[in-house]
């Protein structure tokens, strides 16, 4: 084993003690026995940190599962890093205070509650105005994460010692039980993303520190960023052959590069299609969403491959950028140029510079990643991304090369399908070009497999599959055997995973039921077969119900998280006793990750497990998403997402979500659907935010549940009275009147509550069950301003449930 893997493993396995410490798990004599030489001594003569006794019985415990060379360096590291000695040892521990951004509170988490303290969200602790609540009452429950565990709930009183006790026994315990799934021998590429994988599920739900300070960091988030922290550490100090304590302490030489992988043009590469073509639409979209992700992984991994990283550099995926921690090492600027030559020059080849990934970064010090200078930080590397996105093909550009359109050397003729309009062409007797082609698999294998595979490209005459940035990636059903020749195997969602590394990807597509005879067969589309993914032609079937009753369309959702880029920058300045802020490197990483987490993890949960398997997945992810259903599921699931994402973030008004919808028939051209519901988006978000907007109408998203419950109720009443649609028109023509009575002062219009209560008695009274009648036209007779005001949405609704299917 290397000195570098001995650094990270000692970084992501450094404070695992802590788990044990607070379960009351007994020690072996010979870790009782280290006190004295691993744990510093308290001027009041008790030791202190001593969770490195329980780190270093939990590696005892792994001995099995770890890889077998220098497995005594890394318990060295682990126990030692309160007490450094050793260079290396003083390297993990300044790793260690760097990730809790210098303000780590020196005094040992013991006495008190540290058993009983529960996990603060950092979502709790966003502030965009320096809003002077008070602290908050919710916390995590001491489980694995899980989509069901990941929300928070409100607790007023601290768990007992006892059965706080007994939840981190649990999770010691089936932590130890499940790394017998790993595999040492693996290529070390491949063996710790499925160590951290496990680290997540385990302590992501845990306090690293619970006493003296406040319990808002995760604890797997500071074993992954010091980990991260240890590796560009040990790098940079062993290019310079100065691995000495002094060295390693001084924060003052720029020792990190931090790097940001952007990727720009995706709306346009995902939605737009070649001639507008609808046959075969929702498949091409899933290809090309999982296009851009692999992309982007691809990418991440030619970084790390540049720099001879592990897989632990990656910090966070927020608002489309992903984020890197490299060593700033001799020629780090040259080589951080050539990739980002390398990646515009075989962009340009493939898109024309329709599709850009802008590589941007900047060197900074450690003492930049204190608390209260982070914020700083981020704000320098935004302004970098800002200027590679500028300058993105600009030599290609000004140099007068253009990209090939239509009917070249390969003599097919245009691509139909290519992303702006004919960009490739297709070698003759094919469908379409080899690029799309390879789109259109991906998307087919990613929904009947789970494992994908990144490996070199090979000279042996395999098929290369996807070929990306000069690797291979393929799609597998089972996991690969070995690991020889491969650069990455990650496994998709929910299952088991290990020995690799898991990856929650939102990528649900609706499927043929066994019982198929309701959907008829369409000559424009693929045969219906059971198991096979609907098309949107067969999703729009699902709109009506048996009796033939609903309008057969889809409708497109589109949501965002509000303001991330000033929850990222500033939500976490004003916090904390140290007024200077609260964000470090370890508490944006959480940020960032359980963000992720509810667009990918509890979104498939939702799809797989709570009813709603007819949505189809166009991408999902970081803090975005875009859906596709029956239209009735669609605007149910935009009201499921918004209450989610509010007890998601703790109820916390500066963490807000706002969405859009667009109904459409199914052989309407995406692209124009998708520009319609990003424009309702953008919509919800000028309007002020924490809004939906559907029919030209923009509500708060807190009453849109109103909204929807008064369209039920009025469909469910001119359904069971067989009133027919002309009722419901006649209280939309109503709502006009009312409209303009009171924005445009229209006397002739001032009669509209007369009129309304005119129809009811005409339409509905003489019918009796009076009280049966009137409760679902309370909020329109009582004049309820929720839905007066935005009286388009329950009405337009109730008509398209109304409406007989053709």
């Amino acid at each position: 084993m290397s000195e570098l893997t001995a650094v990270v493993l000692g970084g992501l396995l450094h404070d695992l003690g802590k788990v044990g410490q607070r379960a009351g798990e007994p020690l072996s004599p010979s870790n009782r026995e280290s006190e004295n030489i691993c744990c510093p001594r308290a001027p009041a003569g008790y030791y202190t940190h001593r969770h490195v006794l329980w780190s270093g019985e939990a590696l005892d415990r792994m001995q099995d599962f770890l890889p077998p060379e220098g497995r005594s360096l890394v318990t060295s590291l682990v126990m030692h890093h309160h007490r450094p000695d050793a260079p290396l040892e003083v390297l993990l521990a300044e790793a260690d205070s760097l990730s809790a951004g210098g303000d780590r509170i020196p005094a040992e988490e013991e006495g008190q509650d540290f058993r009983s303290a529960r996990l603060l969200p950092v979502f709790a602790q966003v502030d965009l105005e320096d809003d002077p609540r008070t602290q908050s009452p919710y916390r995590y429950r001491l489980k694995s994460l899980t989509p069901e565990t990941a929300f928070p709930v409100r607790e007023e009183s601290t768990p007992d010692r006892e059965r706080s006790q007994q939840a981190y026994a649990k999770l010691w315990r089936g932590f130890l039980q499940e790394c017998r799934g790993l595999e040492p021998a693996l290529p070390l590429r491949l063996y710790l993303p499925g160590l951290t994988s496990l680290l997540e599920k385990w302590f992501s739900l845990v306090p690293s520190a619970s006493y003296g300070t406040l319990p808002d960091v995760p604890l797997f988030d500071h074993l992954y960023t010091t980990a991260c922290l240890a590796q560009a550490l040990y790098l940079f100090h062993a290019a310079h052959d100065e691995l000495t304590p002094r060295a390693i302490q001084d924060r003052r030489p720029a020792k990190f590069c931090l790097v940001a992988l952007d990727l720009s043009g995706i709306q346009d590469f995902i939605f737009t299609m070649g001639r507008e073509q609808t046959r075969g639409a929702a498949k091409l979209l899933r290809g090309r969403s999982a296009y851009l992700w692999l992309l982007e992984e691809v990418a991440g991994l030619r970084l790390e491959e540049s720099f001879g990283l592990l897989p632990v550099a990656r910090l966070a995926e927020a608002g489309g950028k992903a984020y890197y921690l490299v060593p700033n090492l001799p020629g780090a600027a040259q080589r951080l140029e050539d990739l980002r030559r390398e990646l515009e020059e075989w962009l340009w080849q493939r898109f024309g510079g329709s599709l850009g990934l802008n590589l941007a970064w900047i060197e900074l010090t450690p003492a930049e990643l204190e608390a209260g200078r982070y914020s700083r930080t981020l704000d320098r590397l935004g302004q970098a991304v800002e200027r590679a996105k500028r300058r993105a093909f600009a030599t290609r550009v000004f140099g007068g090369e253009l990209v090939q359109r239509g009917g070249g050397a390969e003599g097919g003729g245009p691509c139909p399908l290519c992303p702006l309009c004919d960009q490739r062409v297709v070698a003759e007797g094919l469908e379409t070009c080899s690029i799309c082609d390879q789109v259109r698999q991906l998307g087919q294998g990613l929904v009947r497999h789970r494992f994908v595979v990144v490996e070199s490209r090979r000279g042996d005459g395999r098929p290369v599959g996807l070929e990306l940035l000069g690797h291979a990636v393929r799609v597998l059903g089972e996991a690969p055997e070995g690991g020889q020749g491969l650069a990455l195997v990650l496994a998709l969602g929910e299952g088991d995973h290990l020995p690799f590394g898991r990856r929650w990807v939102a990528n649900h597509v609706p499927r043929f039921p066994p019982d198929v005879e309701r959907y008829p067969s369409d000559p424009e589309e693929e045969p219906v077969r059971p198991g096979e993914a609907k098309s949107f032609h067969h999703l729009a079937r699902d709109a009506t119900d048996q009796e033939g009753r609903g309008a057969p369309l889809l409708a497109m959702l589109k949501a965002d998280v509000d303001r991330l880029g000033h929850v990222f920058g500033l939500g976490l300045r004003a916090k904390g006793p140290e007024g200077a802020g609260r964000l470090t490197m370890s508490r944006y990483a959480a940020l960032s990750r359980m963000l992720g987490y509810f667009f990918t993890a509890r979104l498939s949960h939702l799809q797989h497990h709570q009813g709603y398997t007819d949505l189809y997945t166009v991408f999902s992810g970081g803090d975005d998403l875009c859906l596709v259903g029956p239209w009735p599921r669609v605007v149910e699931l935009a009201r499921r997402l918004g209450e989610e994402f509010r007890a998601y973030t703790c109820h916390n008004p500066h963490l807000t979500l706002s969405a859009g919808i667009s109904l459409f028939r199914p052989r309407l051209p995406v692209r124009l659907v998708a520009e319609t519901a990003e424009r309702a988006l953008d919509t919800s978000k000028e309007a002020g935010r924490d809004r939906i907007t559907l029919f030209d109408t923009t509500v708060p998203y807190g009453d849109y549940p109103h909204l929807l419950e008064a369209y039920r109720r009025l469909s469910e009443l001119v359904r069971c009275l067989d009133l027919g649609q002309g009722f419901l028109h006649q209280l939309l023509a109503i709502g006009e009147m009312r409209r303009r009575c009171l924005e445009a002062g229209s006397l002739a219009d001032a009669t509209w509550s007369a009129v309304l209560h005119y129809q009811v008695a005409r339409n509905l009274l003489g019918k009796g069950h009076r009280d049966q009648v009137l409760e679902p036209l309370r909020p329109f007779l009582e004049h309820d301003a929720r839905v007066w005001d935005h009286w388009r949405i329950p009405l337009n609704l109730a008509i398209l449930a109304d409406r007989k299917a053709r």
